[in-house]
This record gives C-alpha cells, structure tokens and sequence, in this order.
C-alpha cells in the first residue's frame, strides 16, 4: 500500500508541473534566451584597435553571461558609426574626433546621432608627426613645400589635418599625399614622402613599428603655441606627453604633443542589464586587460571619468554604464 500511495503521489507531482520529462526539478525563471552577439568594429586586422579590441572582447566573454562579443575588421572609426547608428552593431571603437562629428552631425555625417550613448575610454590618442631622423622638423610650419601623407580618402585625419594646416596658413603649400595608416611608413621609407601627420591616433601604430626597426625616424615635439592653437581648435584634445621609450625603435625621449583619446561607443537601445555588467567587467579586471595589451593600462574608471566632462564629443551614458557609476558613488 506504501509503494502504491508512493507511486501516485509521485505522478500527481508530475501532472502538476514539478518536474520535466527526464524528472528534473524545473525552475521557474530558467530562459532558453540565445546570448546577445556584440561584434565590435574597430579597424583594419594589424591595427592598435583591433589588438584592443579582441582582449576586451576576451574580458567581457569571460565574466558576462547572456553575451558573446568579438573584434572585428572595419574600415575605421567614420563606418563603426554609421553601421551603429544603423543598428547593424550594437557596440563600436571609434575615435574622439570622429564621434565629435558624429555627436554634432558635420561631414562625413549627415545629421547629428540620437541613437547612441557613451559606454568606456579605451586609451589616448597622441598626434603623431614623424620625419626622417637626418630632417628633423622645427616647427609644424615646416612641412610647408613638403610632400606628406595627410591620411587616406575619407579618414578623419584628413579632415583634421585639412583645419589644422589651414589655421597655420600652410594648407595650400602642403603637398599632401592620401595615404593610408599602413601605407604612410613604407611611403616614407621608400622616399615617396617626406613627412607624416596624424592627428588623433593610437600609438604605437602597430603597422608603422616594423617599419621603423629599419628606418631611424624623428618624432615631432610640439611648442607651447602648437599645442593652444590646436585644443582652442579641437576642444576635445588635451596636452599630452609621450615618455621616452614608448613609440617607436629610436625614439628615447619626451615628446610633446596633443591627443584626442578612443572610446567605445553603445546603441541607447541595448538591454540595460548586460550593458551594466559588462562595464562592470571591463572596469574590475584591469590586470586582464593590461595582460592583454599594455595599451589597455590606461582603460580605466578614472580616465573614463574624465573624459565625460568633454561634452563635445560624449553624448549620454547609456543607463548600465550610468548604474554601474552610481553604484560606485562617481555619479550623483
């Protein structure tokens, strides 16, 4: 009579919904939810920004459940931001001077964003003026009569290069070469240019370090006037100091310079929750980021305070990130 009452309580458990059909305990809030897939543009496959980006794809996948996020090939900042606010990506690298652009709807954009938020910084990015060691500039008016890679077709650097030459009155006597980043250090090597400028960019550049193993190279210290003339310019740079040994092959001293700085930038509409934890994820593990890419040092909570204060080209935190900062008492 036990083995039978036994058996009957046992299916009226089972008709009742306490188990599954292999008589697994069922839990009520278990989803089958597909993991959200967070593909990240970021440049071209030997550039700083897609080495970045692959260890903080590796961080986020290791300590974020319900997401998958991996680096990918892109033509560069201007197209991350266009495929973001397209809703093609949920989640983009992009530069300060591109997403000043972006955030106030001037060329190459059409119209200002609204459907994107601020999620991280990732690292500065210094200019950049480079000559060979035997003709080393004095002053940035001296690439005037000079042939010098500007940037390629469509690139930010360009357009920077463009205001930033004409506010010295050398624009029209610069002989200026559109050059990609990759393609610049061969140009110079091979004699086709004399210079480089690049505004705003990752440093080292990894495509340019193999390079200048073999040719010895001078890298620009900017004055004082420079370095006004170009934050009153582009409010969303700073002065900056390159310290000795952390270029390229060669360069053992201080440069002074300007930078901009890179940041990842978010859809407004991803879910809250995971956008939340993986800016918990990329701000307590910065010993995994770092052993990822010494670059990755200076992603941190600190350097993505600051850069809020740069209204030009920070548009709203998305509400995780703006959670995760009040949690920890930054935001009022």
């Amino acid at each position: 009579m036990i083995a039978i009452a036994l058996t009957f309580a046992l299916l009226a458990s089972a008709c009742a919904g306490g188990g599954t059909e292999n008589g697994a305990p069922q839990n009520e809030n278990a989803t089958n939810k597909e993991p959200i897939l967070v593909s990240i543009p970021t440049g071209n496959a030997s550039g700083l920004a897609y080495s970045l980006t692959s260890g903080v794809a590796n961080v986020i996948n290791s300590h974020v459940q319900g997401v998958s996020a991996n680096a990918e090939v892109s033509a560069g900042s201007v197209e991350n931001l266009k495929r973001l606010e397209s809703g093609e990506v949920k989640l983009a690298y992009a530069d300060s001077s591109v997403a000043h652009s972006y955030l106030n709807g001037e060329q190459p954009f059409d119209e200002a964003s609204a459907n994107v938020r601020f999620f991280a910084f990732i690292s500065p990015a210094p200019s950049q003026v480079i000559s060979p060691m035997d003709k080393p500039l004095q002053s940035l008016k001296d690439l005037a009569g000079k042939r010098v890679g500007i940037g390629g077709p469509g690139a930010p650097q360009l357009t920077l290069n463009e205001k930033l030459l004409t506010e010295l009155g050398i624009w029209n006597e610069v002989d200026g070469q559109l050059l990609t980043i990759p393609d610049t250090s061969n140009a110079l090597q091979t004699g086709q240019i004399d210079a480089i400028i690049q505004p705003s960019i990752g440093l080292p550049q990894v495509a340019w370090t193999e390079t200048f193993t073999k040719i010895p190279i001078s890298l620009y210290s900017w004055n004082d006037e420079e370095i006004q003339m170009t934050i009153e310019l582009f409010p969303y740079m700073t002065e900056y100091t390159i310290p000795a040994g952390e270029s390229y092959p060669g360069v053992e001293y201080e440069v002074k310079t300007v930078a901009g700085w890179n940041g990842y930038w978010i859809r407004a509409d991803f879910p809250e929750e995971e956008a939340y934890e993986m800016a918990k994820a990329y701000f307590e593990h910065p010993d995994e980021l770092t052993s990822a890419h010494r670059v990755l040092s200076t992603a941190t909570l600190e350097n993505t305070l600051s850069v809020l204060k740069q209204k030009e080209a920070i548009p709203a935190l998305h509400p995780g990130v703006e959670k995760y900062l009040r949690e920890k008492g930054h935001l009022k």
